[in-house]
């Protein structure tokens, strides 16, 4: 192996692809392939339980801590019983180059999330389910901090209007935002949103968002942006309106 090209070794490392018990094991086989599959290795692992995400924290040196870009623990089973902030704080300390970071129902504190978002350069951010993610996450952030963000998800959490007016006004990128069950934002927030972010954002999830009402004081209805509305809501209560006024024009006639 050590006689072959680098092409061809890279060629084996391709195929192989995202299968990263395979990519384990050939890392352990020798300094060739070492070298060769550490990028793919670490550049987005995955993890099948909580005891390999802290092993895997506990294990990253400074090499290769500095590959890594991607953490996605929202497949991780039994997440939301687990203590993670110490070890997403280790890995804090570790890595410096995480653009990725899906924490959806995870147990981690707020000053811990707030670290990380100062810290990395993310271009997706999931605290979905954070209960305790509230405005005093954003309001206390750095100006600067949010410019590389993409995709956001605060679905179920507790954040205001406030929240979204300092995502829009922080996040020039910003694209995609999640809100699911985000029972304390309004119209209002959404409204500025839109407006703000109107050369970027290009979808809004407001599902299960029951204060967020569209009425002729706002252009919601007139947005660029697609908007998911809940099930519950507005298309029916039109449609209702719409068979009232039938009624009451028949029994006028």
């Amino acid at each position: 192996m050590y006689q072959l090209p680098h092409e061809i070794v890279q060629l084996v490392v391709y195929y192989v692809g995202d299968d990263q018990d395979t990519l384990a094991a050939l890392n352990r086989t020798n300094r060739a392939l070492y070298n060769a599959t550490l990028c793919t290795l670490y550049h987005a692992p995955s993890f099948t339980s909580v005891h390999q995400f802290r092993v895997f924290v506990e294990n990253l040196s400074p090499k290769t801590a500095s590959k890594v870009r991607k953490i996605d623990l929202k497949h991780l089973p039994h997440r939301w019983n687990a203590a993670l902030s110490e070890h997403v704080m280790a890995l804090l300390r570790k890595a410096d180059n995480i653009n990725y970071l899906d924490l959806c129902l995870c147990r981690i504190n707020q000053r811990v999330s707030r670290l990380a978002i100062e810290k990395w350069p993310l271009q997706y951010l999931s605290l979905n389910s954070h209960r305790n993610v509230n405005d005093d996450l954003f309001a206390s952030l750095p100006s600067n901090c949010l410019e590389n963000l993409l995709e956001v998800d605060l679905g179920e959490t507790n954040i205001t209007d406030q929240s979204l007016m300092i995502l829009a006004d922080r996040c020039p990128k910003l694209n995609s935002l999640e809100l699911e069950g985000c029972q304390h934002v309004t119209e209002v927030g959404i409204e500025y949103v839109t407006k703000k972010c109107q050369q970027s954002l290009k979808f809004l999830n407001i599902r299960d968002c029951f204060n967020v009402v569209p009425g002729p004081d706002n252009n919601l209805d007139g947005t660029h942006v697609v908007i998911d509305w809940a099930a519950w809501g507005f298309e029916d209560v039109i449609d209702d309106d719409d068979d009232d006024d039938d009624d009451n024009n028949n029994e006028n006639a």
